[in-house]
């Protein structure tokens, strides 16, 4: 009877819940939530022309300093991002006021403006992403939609892919897309995020490919992995920012098919996996043997210039200070800062927790107890990024692995990003997690860590002139030698919390580095622009040059559409310099990616001189009266400048409302 009453009482007892199977992004409530949220956003920021460009500095430049306080919602648009606001705002309105052409001669010669990410009307335009708002949208609200793809595009692929790698851990997933995202490394090189989203995002639909059993979710992600994949690859084509990318991906991605692999996921549905991934690798190679075909002379004249050239970069040239200048964030800012550092973007970088991981990984290593795979490939990667970077490799191996084109002040941008997914994959693997320690370990590890970032923030002090007080060094050692002893601590909810807490407490002041300003009022509204505009419309052929010690004023000409022969060139127009240097005595000068200025000098001679300023700005003294200009096909003259009547005796006045324009008469 007894026996019966047990069996009876263990039959009513609830059953133990089962193991849930393999799973990749799990779409929860919460997900749904903070996806919805980000897209809700890049919605509204599109409808609103909202974007996070510096290009409300125009209003500084031309004296109305108000109206661009009043334009900007939040934050402060910085002079220094003039790759930006000063280069590629107005080549997006040069392409928009002429139609997205493949080839702008305002820009460069040949076919530049696609190699360099410009958006144009063309079969590429629909596997870039970033760029679709160029197809079906007016000017603003397209250049709205490159900025919200930059920003909260990001993020979403970002959150996904930590999910995917994480096992849809929820908190750190926030935590990681936020990280990255908000590292001032990614502030201030804002296109850089482009290769992150386009490279993460090829990853989760590769991965969708092999392990979905949804047929159609299946076919849609072949289309999308051939997007990002060629988006990531052609907007912009910059093998510094791409390559230790690509290598971090391709790792994650291979570590997670590794680990997940089963038969009868990845052999269910073959047949249409199969030619998934055939059409997309079709379709890609396609794709890319027309992008090479009409770029290979634009990318052949590149590989051929001073600057950027082929370059073959073997490493070992980088300064101790750059790599751990993060840390010292809060204490600079960009009219402040060492000058060894150049300027607040070269400064700029990410936070770096793999010494502490290194320390965990070893300490597992010689007491026998496990280590996670992802956390051994990285720790490899990292290692071979700091022999690059510090000590150099062969060029045999430079080349092989690509790295011979990533300099190495470029590569801690990757590094930087590296590092942070080896973080978040640290603070989520069980094998570290699963972990106790006592009192004592732990209070070595935190003595350890604070002496460690006091070494590493005193060498870095050091380097750069004893810039930081010795006062800042030993906060800076309080601080991420605890953030330090977190991280090896976060097995324990409360350090882990705290972690996350501090951590984008640092980070925080970042999200104003780029300001949010809505339009492009600006420019579009500005009346010289109206009146320079009206002179194009009417003369659209003409070619246009400015003269004056103000390089600015040559990209906003081409903002009006105008075909404008001085300013930025992404790529040397040599058939026209050739024009103006017969010899090609000062080819060095002028065969490089570079801001042109032109500047009036007139011995009687016709003599041209050209001057390097430095390594991406170069002038031309020249009679502006010269035969040499008239062969070139210049017509139109813009002084920034009152003139000489020396200096315009071949020209009559056009327009001096704005700007003195002259027209050449003969």
């Amino acid at each position: 009877m007894a026996k019966k009453e047990a069996n009876k009482k263990d039959i009513s007892q609830p059953k133990p819940v089962e193991e849930k199977g393999f799973e990749l992004i799990r779409w929860d409530i919460p997900t749904k939530v903070f996806v919805g949220i980000c897209v809700f956003l890049f919605v509204i920021g599109v409808a609103g022309k909202f974007h996070f460009s510096h290009s409300p500095l125009w209003y500084q430049i031309f004296g109305e300093t108000s109206k661009m306080k009043k334009a900007v919602i939040w934050g402060k648009p910085h002079t220094i991002r003039s790759d930006e606001w000063l280069v590629e705002v107005p080549h997006v309105l040069s392409q928009s006021e002429i139609g997205y052409p493949l080839s702008n001669p305002s820009i460069g010669p040949k076919n530049s403006v696609v190699i360099h990410g410009m958006p144009v009307v063309d079969l590429m335009t629909f596997f870039r992403p970033a760029q679709f708002g160029f197809l079906f949208l007016d000017v603003e609200r397209a250049f709205s939609f490159l900025w919200m793809f930059r920003s909260l595009g990001c993020i979403i692929v970002l959150f996904l892919f930590f999910k995917l790698l994480l096992a849809n851990n929820y908190l750190l997933s926030i935590f990681g897309s936020l990280l990255i995202f908000f590292s001032s490394g990614i502030q201030w090189w804002g296109m850089f995020c482009e290769a992150i989203t386009g490279s993460c995002a090829a990853a989760i639909f590769l991965i969708y490919i092999l392990f979905c059993k949804n047929k159609l979710v299946i076919s849609v992600s072949a289309l999308l992995l051939v997007c990002f994949t060629f988006g990531f690859i052609v907007t912009p084509l910059y093998p510094p920012r791409q390559v230790p990318i690509v290598y971090l991906v391709f790792f994650l991605t291979s570590i997670y098919i590794y680990i997940n692999f089963s038969k009868s996921i990845i052999f269910e549905n073959i047949v249409l996996k199969s030619i998934a991934l055939g059409s997309a690798f079709g379709l890609f190679v396609y794709l890319f043997w027309y992008f090479y075909s009409i770029n290979k002379e634009t990318i052949e004249i590149v590989f051929n210039t001073v600057y950027p050239g082929r370059r073959i970069s073997l490493g070992g040239d980088l300064p101790y200070s750059k790599l751990f200048s993060e840390y010292f964030w809060n204490f600079i800012n960009p009219e402040k800062l060492p000058a060894q550092w150049a300027n607040i973007c070269e400064a700029s970088g990410f936070l770096l927790f793999f010494p502490i991981i290194f320390f965990h990984s070893l300490y597992n290593l010689f007491t026998k107890r496990q280590n996670n795979l992802y956390v051994i490939v990285l720790s490899f990667y990292i290692i071979f990024c700091l022999v690059f970077m510090f000590a150099g490799i062969p060029e045999i191996l430079a080349k092989i692995t690509l790295f011979s084109m990533v300099p190495p002040f470029r590569l801690t941008y990757g590094f930087g990003v590296i590092n942070l997914f080896l973080l978040l994959i640290y603070l989520n693997a069980q094998e570290y997690r699963r972990q106790k320690f006592d009192l004592k370990t732990k209070l070595v590890v935190l003595s350890f860590s604070i002496l460690f970032v006091f070494v590493v923030s005193y060498f870095t002090n050091r380097e750069v002139g004893g810039y930081f007080s010795i006062g800042q060094v030993l906060i800076i050692s309080l601080f991420f030698g605890t953030l330090f002893y977190l991280v090896f601590n976060s097995r324990d909810r409360t350090s882990l919390i705290v972690l996350i807490s501090l951590t984008l407490l640092f980070i925080a002041p970042n999200a104003i580095i780029n300001p949010l300003s809505q339009g492009l009022d600006y420019i579009l509204k500005n009346e010289s622009y109206k009146a320079i505009k009206s002179i194009v419309q009417q003369d659209k052929s003409a070619k246009w040059v400015v003269f004056g010690n103000q390089m600015i004023i040559s990209n906003f000409v081409k903002t009006t559409g105008a075909n404008v022969f001085s300013g930025v060139k992404y790529v040397p127009d040599m058939k026209y310099m050739h024009i103006l240097d017969k010899q090609g005595l000062n080819d060095s000068v002028y065969n490089r990616y570079a801001h042109i200025l032109y500047m009036p000098y007139i011995d009687g001679k016709d003599t041209v001189i050209f001057n390097l300023a430095q390594m991406d700005l170069y002038s031309v003294q020249m009679d502006p009266c010269s035969p040499k200009l008239s062969e070139i096909g210049i017509k139109y003259f813009l002084f920034t400048y009152q003139p000489q009547p020396s200096e315009i005796r071949c020209m009559q006045l056009v327009n001096s409302n704005s700007f003195l324009i002259y027209q050449r008469t003969n």
